[in-house]
């Protein structure tokens, strides 16, 4: 099963399998602790980078749990911006949208927000 229209976006995105694995994944996860009413305390990778000790502190009290010590010194890894062209990357995020879950999309959309528009203004210049 998928999502109405993600065949066609999916047309020209390299990997699509490994970004679909990728969305799905995160669409699952959203799902069932939605439906078990589990509690979820969402950490973004690229937080830790801006502010370690308020991610950590964060999941610390999530988890209710005393800071102890000190952590090793996190290393933030860049993105190589070579992979993909821009127009690629419009793509990719065109597909990821379509497939996404509203709070799966809500999650990741603040990695790929010049994308997001620039893939609309995209769409509107291609037609």
């Amino acid at each position: 099963y998928f999502a109405e229209g993600a065949v066609a976006a999916m047309e020209g995105v390299m990997c699509h399998g490994e970004f679909f694995r990728w969305v799905q994944w995160h669409n699952n996860a959203f799902a069932v602790v939605e439906e078990l009413g589990i509690p979820v305390h969402v950490v973004h990778y690229m937080d830790y980078g801006v502010d370690f000790e308020r991610v950590v502190k964060g999941i610390l009290d999530f988890v209710q749990l005393e800071w102890v010590g000190q952590p090793p010194p996190f290393k933030m890894l860049g993105y190589d911006d070579r992979y993909y062209s821009e127009e690629e990357r419009l793509k990719i995020v065109k597909f990821m949208k379509v497939v996404a879950s509203k709070r799966t999309w809500e999650e990741m959309s603040r990695y790929v927000i010049k994308y997001d528009q620039d893939a609309a203004d995209f769409e509107a210049k291609k037609y």
